[in-house]
């Protein structure tokens, strides 16, 4: 007998019906998870492509694509390899153009010193110029017998000698902060030491010249030879060209004496503070509150509007206020200049805090960039800051680059982590390779005044800076100019193409809060 059970045939379709689902489930998965692997692997190459085109979008030409994929996306990341290698040396060969040209209208050929033309233009801007015109000391130094050695050697060892002359006055200058030294003539060298009053600088001239001597003695030996120095002291009512003057004098009578020696020009004139005094006056401004903080605009060359504010401190004596680079530099020889920087840190992140529209840029001395406790202070601080980080600009002096390459990267990779953008401070002033470029992400390049001042006048400096705008343009990186005091040099230094230009004719200095 056969009794009929719809049920039962409805439970069994169920199951079949499920499993089939659950199966076909299990397959399209699998070979979902198999076609995302696939597509994952073939398009690797092509975000490792995208990620390269963004590097070369910032000017970052190290990135290069190695995953293997299919021919026809292997023909693209070959492709883009080599347009970042060809990327790569063209930038390399523009920034060795712009080397060769500053060297040949910059360097003396033989010793690598200034030349006698840019030693004069750099004297010429911190004499006179009413931006950065300071006191400190000139001193003309001259090898006497040199021509008796240069025939009785011959040239290649007179040459040998003017370089190790040149060595030691390199020495000596990256001893003393914001100085420098050129090759005037054959065996006649000069010597720029801002700030430095005529006692310690015939103190750190005899020292040189004894030094000087050892080295031109001991390779003239048995010849009798001496070397012979004039110093003078700059003062606000002094041209260029009558410090020149004055130092030759003294190097003149110099000359009188017997064996080597030291002749300060000058000594009815009242001197300057000397080193205790400057490093009294400095260390009380610091902790008895005699210091200010000051602003001065950065304006935009396209519409004259303000970038931003460089700030920089001022120190009140009894004499009245005291510049920037007037006691700076005595503050980098004593050690004393990351008291001075975390004190315009600390004011710069106040005034942004309450004044969220202002933009804000300061620089950092080299001893404070060297400096391992600072630089981590530092980032520290700017890390606490917030978004307030993002409108104020870090400024690294180029001998910094040069002298300090490691801290360097270091500060400004952690720079770069923040977001804070950096400038290259008095770029070009001292002969640094512009090949750190490719490996240091800075934002800005700030040109040093001595290229600036007399620019409408100085056609080899102004296609210097034509040529530096262009290949830092090409990396992304923006110009800026500093020293501007006449309509003449804001005019030439329109048409260079510059993006911001700062100095007394554009805006003078004022005091926060005033």
């Amino acid at each position: 007998r056969v009794v009929s059970h719809p049920g039962r045939a409805y439970e069994d379709l169920w199951v079949v019906t499920v499993r089939i689902v659950a199966g076909s489930a299990l397959i399209g998965g699998l070979g979902l998870i198999g076609l995302f692997w696939m597509m994952t692997r073939l398009m690797r190459p092509l975000r490792a492509v995208e990620k390269q085109a963004r590097a070369l979008g910032k000017r970052d030409f190290r990135r290069r694509v190695d995953i293997t994929s299919t021919r026809e996306l292997n023909q693209v990341t070959h492709a883009m390899n080599q347009m970042a290698d060809d990327l790569g040396r063209l930038f390399e060969g523009q920034a060795k153009l712009i080397q060769h040209l500053r060297k040949v209208n910059n360097e003396d050929s033989l010793t690598g010193l200034a030349s006698r033309q840019a030693f004069e233009q750099r004297l010429k801007v911190e004499v006179e110029s009413e931006e950065r015109s300071a006191p400190g000391v000139l001193f003309l130094i001259q090898l006497e017998e040199f021509a008796q050695y240069n025939q009785s050697y011959g040239r290649d060892e007179a040459d040998r000698l003017l370089v190790r002359i040149a060595g030691a006055l390199n020495t000596f200058v990256h001893a003393h902060s914001d100085s420098f030294a050129g090759r005037m003539t054959g065996a006649g060298f000069a010597v720029f030491l801002p700030g430095v009053s005529r006692a310690d600088g015939v103190i750190w001239c005899r020292q040189l010249v004894e030094e000087l001597d050892g080295i031109y003695s001991d390779l003239s030996a048995p010849m009798d030879v001496s070397v012979h120095a004039g110093i003078a002291q700059a003062a606000e009512t002094r041209k260029a060209g009558e410090l020149m003057s004055a130092a030759d004098e003294a190097l003149r009578q110099a000359q009188m004496e017997e064996g080597s020696a030291c002749h300060a020009a000058d000594r009815d004139r009242p001197e300057h503070h000397d080193s205790e005094k400057w490093r009294i006056m400095i260390g009380e401004a610091i902790t008895q509150g005699q210091m200010s903080l000051w602003m001065q605009p950065m304006i935009s060359n396209g519409d004259n509007g303000v970038l931003f504010h460089q700030v920089f401190s001022r120190m009140r004596t009894e004499e009245g206020w005291i510049k920037a680079g007037i006691f700076v530099p005595m503050a980098e020889r004593f050690g004393m200049i990351p008291d001075i920087d975390r004190w315009v840190l600390e004011r710069s992140l106040a005034l942004l805090h309450t004044e969220p529209d202002t933009r804000l840029a300061l620089s950092l001395g080299m001893v404070s960039v060297a400096s391992e406790a600072f630089r981590k202070e530092l980032l520290e601080q700017l890390s606490a800051a917030g978004k307030e980080r993002w409108r104020l600009q870090i400024g690294i002096s180029e001998q910094a680059v040069h002298h300090h390459r490691t801290a360097v990267g270091l500060l400004v990779r952690g720079l770069n982590r923040l977001k804070v953008p950096v400038i290259v401070d008095r770029f070009g002033v001292g002969g640094v390779p512009f090949s750190y470029l490719r490996n240091l992400r800075f934002q800005a390049l700030r040109i040093d005044n001595s290229f600036v001042h007399d620019i409408d006048s100085h056609d080899d400096n102004r296609f210097y800076l034509e040529s530096v705008t262009t290949i830092a343009h090409s990396r992304g990186v923006r110009v800026y100019v500093t020293g501007v005091e006449t309509a003449g040099e804001y005019a030439a230094l329109q048409g260079v193409g510059i993006d911001g230009a700062m100095g007394y004719h554009l805006g003078r200095p004022f005091e926060v809060g005033h």
